[in-house]
C-alpha cells in the first residue's frame, strides 16, 4: 500500500517551532518537579488528590446510574460499586498520607513484578538482538521497586512526583528532538511505502 506522506512532512516542518517549544516547556516542567523535594511532594499529592476526585465522581455517577437500572439486582450492584468508588475517593481525600503510601506500595509491587517478567523474558531471549536491553530493563525495575519497598513511608512523599517529573523530562526531550528534526524535513525527498510490497 503506497501512502504519500508529503502532507505529514510539510505539517511537521511547518509546526517544528511549536513542537520544539512544547518539548522545551515539558522539559522545564519536569526539571522543576524533580529538582525540589517540595515539588516532588506537591506533584505526588496532586496525583493522589486527582485520583481521589476521579474515584468520587465515578462513584457518584455509578450511584446515579443505579437509579436508572430497571433490574433490582443490577441496581443493587451498581449502587454498591458506586459506594465503593466514592468511599475509596473520600478515604484518599481525608487520609492523603495513607493514600500516597498505598499508591507507592502498589507501584513498588508492579515494578518488581514487571522487572521479574522482563528479566525472565530477557533470559529466554538470550542470543537474540536486544535481549540485554530486556534484561537490563528488568533489573532496573526490580531495583526501583526494591528501593521503594525499603522505606515505603518516605518513598510515598517523593516517588509519584519523581516519576511524573521524569516522564515530563523524557517526553520533553522526545518532542524537542522531533521538532529539531522536523525543521530539517524536505517533503520532496521520497515517498514512503507501508506494508508489503
Amino acid at each position: 500500500m503506497q501512502i504519500d506522506k508529503d502532507h505529514i512532512k510539510i505539517g511537521l516542518r511547518n509546526s517544528w517551532g511549536w513542537i520544539t517549544a512544547l518539548g522545551t516547556l515539558m522539559m522545564l516542567f519536569g526539571a522543576f518537579i524533580v529538582i525540589s523535594p517540595l515539588n516532588l511532594f506537591t506533584a505526588s499529592l496532586t496525583i493522589e488528590v486527582l485520583l481521589a476526585l476521579g474515584l468520587c465522581v465515578t462513584g457518584i455517577l455509578q450511584f446515579m446510574h443505579a437509579w436508572h437500572e430497571k433490574n433490582l439486582q443490577g441496581r443493587m450492584w451498581y449502587a454498591l460499586g458506586g459506594l465503593v468508588y466514592a468511599l475509596g475517593g473520600l478515604f484518599l481525600i481525608f487520609h492523603p498520607t495513607a493514600g500516597l503510601v498505598s499508591m507507592v506500595l502498589l507501584l513498588a509491587i508492579i515494578m518488581v513484578a514487571d522487572g521479574i517478567f522482563m528479566t525472565i523474558l530477557g533470559l529466554q531471549s538470550r542470543g537474540r538482538k536486544g535481549w540485554l536491553w530486556l534484561l537490563a530493563s528488568g533489573a532496573v525495575s526490580v531495583l526501583v521497586g526494591a528501593i521503594l519497598f525499603t522505606d515505603i513511608k518516605s518513598s510515598s512523599s517523593w516517588a509519584l512526583g519523581f516519576f511524573v517529573g521524569v516522564a515530563f523530562l523524557v517526553e520533553g526531550v522526545s518532542f524537542t528532538s522531533l521538532g529539531i528534526e522536523a525543521r530539517k524535513l524536505n517533503p520532496d525527498e521520497q515517498k514512503f511505502s507501508i506494508g508489503r510490497k
